[in-house]
Order: structure tokens, then C-alpha cells, then sequence
């Protein structure tokens, strides 16, 4: 669509009340019923996993697509998935609830494309993306190859077996194309929402200058006739999107969420006049813990800052901080208003000496007991400013050494002063923060009619064909469900404190959502020895404690769908190379 794009309407996520637990004090842990509700099964043919060569130059994007890849799709009937083999096999996986016995099957099979890779630019290689089969229909699959060819397959009555009826390329490029999500629109076409390089290469704005490559996220039509593919709309930005779907009711919306905004091709990407206050805030240079009693803001500052060019002043509801009159950590020279009250007596401040591996800083600790104890606060202003909270005193090191690139690079005429925001933007590593600057967008008619900045994604829900989409955000410590509708997001559940305990599971891999509310399941990867489920009951308004429990899987997950009420089937392998499934019931 040519021409000057209509700028996007700004919303937030509104959080409804009545979803909300402020009571939730935790989770109590349940053992898990490993007898009768965990059935693990050996399946005969493992998933299609090439890996990419010892050298292969991708960016960051590329990686993380591939390390949180679930090979497991969800089938169309009640009890099903589906997962392509390592000979191109179509294999349908089956859950029988009655006999509580899962059976595989191969119905179909498709040639793979080279693993090698497919061209190669001037600073990065093209590999091909996994492929993926999804169920659009009842009797009708689409299957993608990774590399840019996809195939339309009709099943036989009992899923015995299913014939290819249609082969398309996606067009004449020889590149990889990423299938991130596929439905049945009502004249009988697929719809298919698509991510591929567009070929343009471009140095990081980070200062170790890391190659990205530019990705277009494609809206196409694919007739079932089998004659060709036309794109109906197309985004333009520097990354593979963190989440991406389509409405299921309004076929010409979808959502894509990542730590850049998209653009549509096309259409200028300036920014009116009027949108400015919606521009990225500057992150601020502080982190902060806190205890029921108490909390500490920790700030890094150059090791040359004495203390008498801190300034910090605190009543019982306002503070204030700046360091050598012009760095202020929180972006503003001005007394800012407290969350909640302190007891101005028992507080104070300290500046000490910190090192590291690579260098040497000082850190100025602002320690605050609260009045109203046992209270927690979800941020520490009034308005909140983005900055993490730590949980984990180990996580403190590492935060710290985030902010700390704030403070490395100082004029000599002005020691003790921070840089610029303008030049802090320019130094900022793309791998700071990268979940706090995500843009969730919602496109309609080929245009950016809505948009969301600063989502934080917990992790997402368990897929299903004929379910509208949602996703999962980050609110203080809880995740709520929101669903995507027509006109924005709609607030579906909450899991009580589910972002607090999913990020303190380093090995996770996948946070998968019921979108109810009934129970999420938290799936550790086994890199770090973990391969444990960690499953959360949802808790009703007014409950103080959530059930867990932690179910040991002994395997690798590589997807998980539901395949029944309150029963996800997992498919994974074993250290000894075993493919299996695994299925939870009773949940």
C-alpha cells in the first residue's frame, strides 16, 4: 500500500480487576501422581533436527528460533499432533484417553531440502528453517518444507493415509521461508502468515556492530487449487518475530510481536508529530530488590564518583536523586512519588567499591524500609519506569553489569558524569533488555492499525487450529492471558505469580499456557540438567496459595499440545537418543 501509513492507534494492556489476585502468597507444593498420570511411551521416528554447521553465520534471530522450536503441531481432531520425521515423514501422533495408549503413524512423506546451506550474502549464510505441518481443516494439511516449498495434503477418512495434491513454491528466490501460522478461510483458500529474509544486511546499532539481517512477515493467499501463492500484505524489520498469528475470526488481522517495531513495505515510516510521547522512554539505570519489610535501589556510578557529588533526597512518599548535577538514573531531575510510604527514619544510603572480571565501578545503595510491611510493590515510582527487579541476590552481578556500560564510557572534562541519552542509545547492547522493548502490533487491511510497546511475553499458549489467538504477558509477578480480538486485546486470566517462578527456572525452554486459567506447565530444557515439568494450578480471587508440582521427565522436550481435558502429550528425546512421548493427565 503505497504512500504515507495511517499511524497505528498507542493502547496499553488493560488488566481487569476481577482476574487479578492481590491476596496470592505463593505456591504450595503437591506431589504428582507419577503412576497413574505420566505415561511415557517409545515412538519408532525421530523429528527432522539438522543442525547448523561450526561456523555458520546467522544472526541472534535465527538461533533463537531454532533453540525454542516445537516440532510438535496440534492435529485438527481432539487427541492429535503431528510432527514431520527425519526422512520427510509425516508421522500423526494419537492419545487414547480410554486405553490411556499413544500410537504414531506416518501418512504421507515429503522430500527435505538440503540441511547446507541454501545462498550465501555478504556477512551471513542462509540456512533452511525447520519444517512444520499444520493442521488446517479437518481433511487438509499444509505442510512446509523450510525452504520455500509447501504442500497441500488431503487425508483419508480414518488419517490412514493422505495424498499430496498440491506443490508450491513460495516464489522463485531460493531462500529459506518460516511457516508461523496457517488457517481455512471461507472461499477454501489458506491463509498463511510467513517470515523470510528480504536479502538487505545491516550493522547492529550495538557497539560490538553485530550483523542483522533485514525479515519480511508476509500475509499471502495460498489457493487450494494448487496454483499459486499471492501475498496480500508485507512487513519489513530487523528480526524473526517472537510471536506472530492470525485472528481467527477476522482473517485479515494478525499480530506480531518483537523488540522492533515493523513497518509496512511500502509506506513511510515516519512517525507524526502527535505519536512522539509514544516513543521509546530511556531505560533506567538502576535495579532494585525488596524483601516485606524492606527494599534496596542499587546504581551503578563511575569508580571516580565521590560522595559528595551524590545528591539524594527522600521523604516519606517522594525521591530524588542526581550525580554530578546532570546523571540522573532515573531520567529525571525532579522528586519523583514512591509507590507506597517510608519510614524516613530507618532509611538511608551507602556508596561502596565494586569489581568485576573486566572492570571497576562503584555502587550507590539506596536502602528504604517500607511503612507498611508485608506489602510487595510492583515497581518503585508511582509510574512505572521498566526497571527489573532482582529475586535472586546471584542475579544481582548480572544486572548490574548490564547497567554498567551506563557509567564505562565518560567525558574526561566531566568525570563522575554519565553520557548523554542520546549517546546511551547509541552504546546500548541489543541484548540488554531485549524482552522489556517488545511491540505487539496488530495489522488490519494491510495496515499497523493498533500497537502495544514495552510487552513483556511470559511465554505463550498451547496451540490450537481452531482457538483464537492469545498471548501471555508479564504484569509485576503474575502472567495474564490476553486474547486477540478485532479491535485489540481482551484480558482473559491471570496465573498468579507465573513470571516470577518461570524466569527463576534457568533451564526453561517452554511456558505454555491453558488460556482459561486452569494450569500452565513450565518444561526445562536438559542442556543444564534439569528436564523436569513444572506444573501451576490456576487459583481463584481470594485464594493465598497455588498448587505445583514438579514431574521429572528424564527427556529433552521438543513440543507439547494438549491432547485431552487436563492431559499434554510432550514429545521429546531421551539421553540415550530414544524418541518418546509423554503425556500428563489429571491436570
Amino acid at each position: 500500500m503505497p504512500g504515507v501509513a495511517d499511524q497505528p492507534k498507542q493502547v496499553q494492556l488493560v488488566a481487569k480487576k476481577e482476574l487479578l489476585n492481590p491476596h496470592f502468597n505463593g505456591y504450595k507444593f503437591a506431589s504428582f501422581n507419577d503412576r497413574d498420570n505420566l505415561i511415557t511411551q517409545e515412538l519408532e521416528l525421530p523429528p527432522y533436527r539438522p543442525t547448523l554447521p561450526v561456523g555458520a553465520r546467522v544472526p541472534y534471530s535465527e538461533v533463537r528460533v531454532r533453540t525454542q522450536w516445537e516440532f510438535l503441531t496440534p492435529g485438527w481432531e481432539k487427541g492429535s499432533a503431528w510432527y514431520v520425521a527425519a526422512e520427510g515423514e509425516i508421522v500423526r501422533v494419537a492419545w487414547n484417553g480410554d486405553n490411556r495408549k499413544t500410537l504414531s503413524s506416518v501418512v504421507a512423506r515429503i522430500p527435505l531440502p538440503n540441511p547446507g546451506g541454501l545462498k550465501s550474502l555478504d556477512k551471513t549464510d542462509l540456512y533452511p528453517h525447520y519444517p512444520t505441518v499444520h493442521a488446517v481443516r479437518q481433511d487438509l494439511l499444509l505442510v512446509s518444507d523450510g525452504a520455500g516449498l509447501f504442500y497441500c495434503l488431503r487425508l483419508s477418512e480414518e488419517n490412514a493415509g493422505a495424498d499430496i495434491f498440491a506443490q508450491l513454491p513460495y516464489n522463485d528466490e531460493k531462500e529459506p521461508v518460516l511457516l508461523l501460522d496457517a488457517l481455512m478461510a471461507q472461499d477454501d483458500s489458506i491463509q498463511i502468515l510467513v517470515c523470510r529474509p528480504s536479502g538487505e544486511e545491516v550493522i547492529g546499532d550495538n557497539k560490538q556492530g553485530s550483523v542483522q539481517r533485514c525479515y519480511r512477515v508476509e500475509h499471502a493467499r495460498l489457493a487450494t487449487s494448487g496454483s499459486k501463492i499471492d501475498v496480500l500484505s508485507t512487513l519489513e524489520g530487523r528480526e524473526i518475530p517472537v510471536y506472530a498469528a492470525f485472528d481467527r475470526d477476522s482473517l485479515n488481522v494478525f499480530v506480531v510481536s518483537g523488540s522492533e517495531r515493523y513497518s509496512v513495505v511500502g509506506a513511510s515510516q515516519e512517525v507524526a508529530p502527535e505519536q512522539d510521547q509514544h516513543q521509546e522512554k530511556p531505560r533506567p539505570k538502576y535495579t532494585w530488590t525488596q524483601t516485606g519489610t524492606d527494599f534496596t535501589i542499587s546504581i551503578p556510578v563511575p569508580e571516580n564518583t565521590s560522595k559528595t557529588a551524590i545528591q539524594v533526597h527522600y521523604s516519606a512518599k517522594t525521591l530524588q536523586v542526581s550525580i554530578a548535577d546532570i546523571f540522573n538514573p532515573f531520567n529525571s531531575d525532579q522528586e519523583l512519588d514512591l509507590w507506597g510510604p517510608i519510614d524516613v527514619e530507618d532509611s538511608t544510603w551507602t556508596l561502596s567499591s565494586y569489581s568485576d572480571k573486566s572492570s571497576n565501578i562503584k555502587i550507590l545503595d539506596i536502602h528504604f524500609e517500607k511503612k507498611d510491611a508485608n506489602t510487595r510493590w510492583p515497581h518503585i515510582f508511582m509510574e512505572d519506569d521498566g526497571a527489573e527487579e532482582y529475586v535472586d541476590p546471584s542475579e544481582r552481578a548480572a544486572m548490574l553489569e548490564k547497567l554498567e556500560k551506563y557509567t564505562q564510557t565518560l567525558t574526561e572534562d566531566n568525570p563522575g558524569v554519565g553520557l548523554p541519552e542520546a549517546r546511551m542509545r547509541e552504546e546500548r547492547d541489543d541484548s540488554v533488555d531485549v524482552n522489556n522493548h517488545t511491540y505487539l502490533q496488530l495489522v488490519q487491511d494491510g495496515r499497523i492499525a493498533i500497537e502495544v510497546a514495552g510487552v513483556e511475553l511470559v511465554g505463550s499458549q498451547f496451540a490450537n487450529p481452531k482457538q483464537r489467538a492469545h498471548f501471555v504477558a508479564k504484569r509485576d509477578v503474575d502472567a495474564l492471558v490476553y486474547k486477540i480480538i478485532a479491535d485489540g486485546m481482551s484480558h482473559e486470566a491471570s496465573y498468579s505469580a507465573l513470571a516470577f517462578v518461570a524466569a527463576s527456572k534457568r533451564s526453561r525452554k517452554y511456558v505454555k499456557v491453558e488460556p482459561t486459567g486452569k494450569w500452565a506447565v513450565v518444561l526445562e530444557s536438559g542442556a543444564a540438567g534439569g528436564k523436569n515439568a513444572y506444573v501451576y494450578w490456576g487459583s481463584k480471587r481470594g485464594d493465598e496459595r497455588g498448587k505445583q508440582s514438579v514431574v521429572r521427565l528424564g527427556m529433552e522436550p521438543l513440543g507439547a499440545v494438549i491432547v485431552g481435558d487436563g492431559s499434554v502429550l510432550i514429545l521429546g528425546t531421551s539421553e540415550d537418543g530414544r524418541v518418546l512421548a509423554t503425556v500428563l493427565t489429571d491436570l
